[in-house]
């Protein structure tokens, strides 16, 4: 064993995975550890896994997009594969691999679980050490892999994969989840026994069932997920797949499905499988089309135009000094009426329309700190959810922005004006509502921040969304809306 930072790293050999960084899951002792049991290393699979890791698959560092993926490969709970192929695939797409050996049906529920959350939870906490993005951090898993990492997707929070220990902590929700003929139900007729006996044993009560059978544990605050199926394999049904995305659906989770009438994945992809080989392409796609594979470092250049904008601004029309400034995303850059809103107060306006909590932050030097407010009504973070980002990650970057105003401006008091839904992002409501839980709590321990919450003002008596309040794309708030929103602003600015 070799000692780096965060922890201990062995370097094991074995034919799969030679000179590769393995990282133990459990080194304070693997829970409930069962003594006698002899781990089989075979090729390209493992059975009787008695010391569950990660092994680190890290792409060329000049091409790494700070996106990881922790990989569950198949074996029906009874073995589990060491993932080179998917890691080399992923690796080229400048995402780091690490490939989860977990435990298997020597240990049943809740042990797999409790690997896969903790994998989740020692790369997020150590992002910084493996040079990857927190707040973006996937599962992938092919047939029973696939329902471990359909586990981590919906199971996230559950105490049954909770072991006491301090990294319990550590937020476990993946980002997102790409998921490979996944065994889902545990019901029959579509399961695969021979998982279900691995996983629960021959005589698995109803709740066991119940809870395990993933198409019940969908809720709206599950990750994003891509799903690729095919007719082909019969050991682990389509309707898997197909009772999982009907799920998502309802639950207003974004999800893609992609169905093929011949190829087997986790098979060694050739062009005889005909369009079926193309779905990694499909994946890639719908990765980068959500923002998950994009450079490491943000792209601040796209800001140039709205900041050289504000500059021309200063110039003609100096702001006050010492005011009230509203900064954020497009709420705030669209509240065309601050001023008349708000008469006699001296009102700045710094939203640019699209932006993300971080952007805010790097351009606090010339959007902020030139008028030295008094007060910041912020009001940034749904774009961070709607990027993928989750309400604990998106909170974290709010307290980089307090951290970063107040190392410059101590005595400047930042209002958090809470999330709201609006009718388009109807299907994000419980994640925003997270995120204004997790600001408001942070707020109470802050003698310079306020929380203002403004979550129900939108909905009817009913609980419905008021869409009168909205313009045409569901999304921005018309005068109707601003003229409400100002109502509640109004009684926290300072005087």
């Amino acid at each position: 064993m070799r000692l780096v930072a965060g922890g201990l790293v062995a370097l094991v050999l074995h034919p799969a995975a030679a000179e590769l960084p393995v990282l133990p899951l459990w080194p304070e002792g693997v829970p409930d550890l069962q003594t006698g049991l002899v781990e089989v290393p075979e090729q390209h699979f493992y059975r009787h896994v008695q010391s569950p890791t990660l092994t680190r698959h890290a792409p060329d560092v000049r091409h790494s997009t700070g996106a990881a993926i922790i990989y569950a490969p198949g074996g029906d709970y009874e073995r589990v594969g060491d993932g080179q192929q998917e890691a080399q695939w992923l690796n080229a797409l400048g995402i780091t691999v690490f490939v989860l050996k977990h435990r298997l049906a020597d240990y049943g529920h809740p042990a797999p679980l409790q690997d896969i959350l903790r994998a989740v939870r020692i790369v997020r906490s150590r992002a910084d050490e493996f040079g990857i993005m927190p707040h973006r951090i996937g599962v992938m898993g092919t047939a029973a892999g696939g329902h471990l990492a359909a586990c981590a997707a919906t199971l996230w929070s559950s105490p049954a994969g909770k072991t006491g220990h301090a990294l319990d902590q550590v937020d476990a929700r993946p980002n997102f989840a790409v998921l490979l003929q996944p065994l889902i139900t545990l019901t029959d007729p579509f399961t695969h026994p021979g998982s279900r006996h691995a996983l629960l044993g021959a005589s698995p009560t109803p709740a066991q069932i119940q809870l395990l059978s993933l198409e019940n544990q969908v809720r709206s605050n599950t990750p994003p997920v891509f799903l690729v199926a095919t007719l082909a394999d019969a050991r682990v049904p389509v309707e898997n797949a197909l009772t999982f995305y009907a799920a998502l659906r309802r639950a207003g989770v974004p999800a893609e499905m992609h169905d093929y009438t011949a190829g087997t994945p986790g098979a060694r992809l050739t062009p005889q499988d005909g369009p079926f080989a193309k779905w990694p392409e499909r994946c890639a796609e719908w990765m980068r089309f959500n923002r998950w594979i994009v450079p490491e470092h943000r792209n601040f250049g796209i800001w140039d135009k709205e900041m050289a904008a504000f500059a021309a601004q200063d110039k003609t029309n100096p702001p006050p000094q010492h005011g009230i400034l509203f900064t954020g995303s497009s709420t705030i850059r669209l509240w065309e009426s601050l001023a008349r809103d708000f008469p006699g107060l001296p009102v700045i306006n710094r939203g640019f329309g699209g932006s993300e909590i971080e952007d805010v932050t790097h351009f606090a030097a010339r959007i902020i700190f030139p008028y030295a407010p008094r007060q910041i009504i912020f009001r940034s973070g749904g774009n961070d959810l709607q990027a993928g980002k989750s309400p604990e990650s998106t909170c974290q970057d709010f307290k980089d922005f307090v951290a970063t105003v107040h190392a410059r401006l101590p005595d400047t008091e930042i209002v958090f004006l809470a999330w709201n839904n609006s009718p388009s992002r109807w299907h994000s409501a419980a994640r925003e509502r997270a995120l204004n839980e997790l600001v408001a709590a942070y707020a109470q321990t802050q003698p310079k921040v306020k929380y203002l919450d403004v979550f129900d003002f939108t909905f009817d008596a009913n609980g419905r969304i008021r869409g009168e309040l909205f313009r045409n794309d569901r999304l921005h708030f018309n005068a109707a809306g601003y003229k409400l929103l100002a109502e509640l602003v109004r009684p926290v600015l300072m005087r």
